[in-house]
């Protein structure tokens, strides 16, 4: 009888084992799977920052700043992973604008060749003058920016609803935290004079198409 029953323990413990191996076995099957799972996950670089207050919609970005008469920068609304800031020389009168960026075509003249980067659009809400001292600094910046690479800002300015061409200047992208960097576009404003409530805009387009250097 005891040997019986030592038999029967015996044949306990070896099934017990053996459930516990095939558990192991399973559980050590599927931690593959969750491993790969989790390598494939890939994280976002992060653009540059969003402008304070800034709207965002389907087609663009916007946001109200103001010109100072002493000069200094404008936030470029962030819109498809392209953004900074606009650097522009002393402003008289000082004031509250509208700056709206977008990637989209709206009906926008084609003052160059290629694709824009990106449309910039500063509503002036009087006549305007700008001063001929520009400081450095900022810049646009995103991704899709190529660093090295050659860019033109065009200018143009909204009269009565037709459009009329100012001045442009070619750059060379540097190298940034959010991507390649496009400094100097505000030259374009140097000495410039605005007399009504018009609309400015600015087109960023590859390559190098002007002879005048931001």
């Amino acid at each position: 009888m005891r040997s019986s029953a030592r038999a029967r323990n015996v044949l306990a413990v070896a099934i017990a084992a053996s459930i516990v191996s095939g558990c192991a076995s399973q559980s050590n099957d599927t931690m593959p799977q969750g491993n790969a799972h989790s390598s494939s996950i890939v994280v976002p670089q992060a653009g540059p920052p969003a402008c304070k207050g800034q709207k965002t919609t389907k087609t663009d970005s916007s946001v109200t700043e103001t010109l100072s008469s002493k000069g200094g920068s404008l936030c470029i609304p962030t819109f498809h992973g392209l953004g900074g800031s606009l650097e522009y020389p002393g402003a008289r009168p000082s004031g509250k604008v509208k700056v709206t960026s977008t990637t989209i075509d709206g009906g926008f003249p084609y003052p160059g060749s290629g694709t824009p980067v990106l449309y910039l659009e500063i509503a002036l809400p009087a006549a305007t003058t700008f001063g001929s001292t520009l400081h450095a600094g900022g810049g646009l910046t995103g991704k899709t920016i190529k660093a090295k690479a050659d860019y033109t800002v065009f200018s143009e300015y909204s009269k009565y609803g037709l459009w009329y061409a100012a001045l442009s200047c070619s750059t060379v992208a540097k190298h940034g935290k959010h991507g390649g960097v496009l400094s100097g576009l505000g030259a374009v404003l140097d000495g410039q004079s605005f007399g009504g409530p018009y609309t400015l805009l600015f087109e960023v387009y590859p390559d190098q198409q002007s002879q005048t250097s931001c």
